[in-house]
């Protein structure tokens, strides 16, 4: 009996002991941004595992896709999909209504979805809806642990680190006020990232962009991680912060607090109820909850070690999920559409 060579394929994948997956997954071109950080270090921890990345090609088992994914056009071809979302819009100052529509129609028809974090999920289904599908999981974002081996950056000083994508919403501003109100004269506040310098101290360093590489070391040897964003979903610093084993300090909104847990220090502040807001003029952080926060880690240095921000702990997680999207639609390279209208996940087996 002939087989086809699809098929021979999977057979001898699932010979092997553990099944190997052809993962198509976007091969994207904007390296300063969090998605492609993150689906870079993915990408090749499932690699590292025994899977395959074969980019966009539609000969895949399953494909991953990156917040907004023509679902359509994969399942066509037989392929299911796993929706990785990032998070949604939700600036009142913008038509975010007309933005997330993209988004929400992935998010109706994909086969799986995995959240950043427990706030993601629950921003997901307030502004684009529920999926159809019971396969759903949060899974933070993570990053390599590393040896340290550098150098002393600023030898006999204590530093302190912070690094985004600078938006208004970061609150860079209230960071830097915080750690001046502190008033520690053997401190140092490094800031990575493109943004133009504001405040000249001798204790504030201005770095520019940075390679992540070139971030760690400042993650490794600070005794504090600034990050007070008033609204963030996972983001990758503080995921890097964690994994080198610094304390993060950051505020009661977003999902930011889920992943610093007591690895750090959660400011309170007045909780977001979700609706739509003026997200880039946030509500300020007073310097001296800062400069608080700072001096309680000064007196009593935090132990981090986070083995589950590790990123091979985070493509385990993703390979199981990848295995059961797979599973759980054996059959649809068989299947049709029975009708319905456009959007609507409507199969029937032949």
């Amino acid at each position: 009996m002939n087989m086809a060579p699809r098929q021979e394929k999977e057979n001898a994948r699932r010979s092997q002991g553990r099944r190997k997956l052809r993962i198509a997954a976007p091969l994207m071109d904007r390296p300063d941004n969090g998605p492609y950080i993150f689906m870079q270090r993915l990408m090749h921890a499932l690699v590292a595992r025994g899977h395959h990345w074969v980019g966009d090609d539609a000969d895949a088992d399953v494909r991953i896709g990156v917040i907004e994914e023509d679902i359509d056009r994969w399942h066509d071809a037989g392929v299911p999909v796993l929706l990785r979302l990032d998070g949604v819009y939700h600036d009142s100052a913008i038509h975010f209504g007309e933005r997330n529509a993209g988004m929400a129609r992935s998010h109706l028809l994909a086969d799986a979805v995995v959240y950043q974090s427990r706030f993601a999920r629950t921003m997901a289904r307030r502004y684009l809806g529920l999926p159809v599908t019971p396969l759903q999981q949060v899974i933070p974002n993570g990053a390599a642990r590393r040896e340290k081996s550098a150098p002393p950056l600023f030898p006999g000083r204590a530093l302190v680190f912070t690094a985004a994508r600078w938006r208004p919403h970061k609150r860079l501003e209230d960071m830097v006020q915080g750690f001046l109100e502190w008033r520690r004269p053997d401190a140092v506040l490094c800031v990575a990232g493109a943004v133009a310098p504001f405040c000249e101290h001798p204790s504030v360093k201005w770095l520019g962009a940075l390679s992540p590489d070139a971030l760690v070391p400042y993650y490794q040897q600070a005794m504090a991680f600034l990050h007070l964003a008033w609204i963030d979903w996972c983001p990758n610093t503080v995921v890097e912060a964690l994994a080198a084993g610094t304390p993060v300090i950051c505020t009661a909104n977003g999902g930011t607090r889920e992943l610093v847990g007591d690895s750090g220090i959660v400011l309170s502040e007045a909780p977001y109820d979700g609706a739509p807001c003026d997200l880039y003029h946030p509500p300020r952080v007073p310097p001296g909850m800062v400069a608080d926060a700072l001096s309680r880690l000064a007196a009593a240095p935090l132990a981090v070690c986070r083995p589950d921000l590790d990123i091979g702990c985070t493509a385990a997680a993703y390979e199981a999920m990848l295995l059961r999207t797979v599973e759980m639609r054996p059959s649809l390279k068989k299947r049709v559409r029975t009708g319905g209208r456009k959007g609507e996940n409507r199969w029937a087996a032949l």
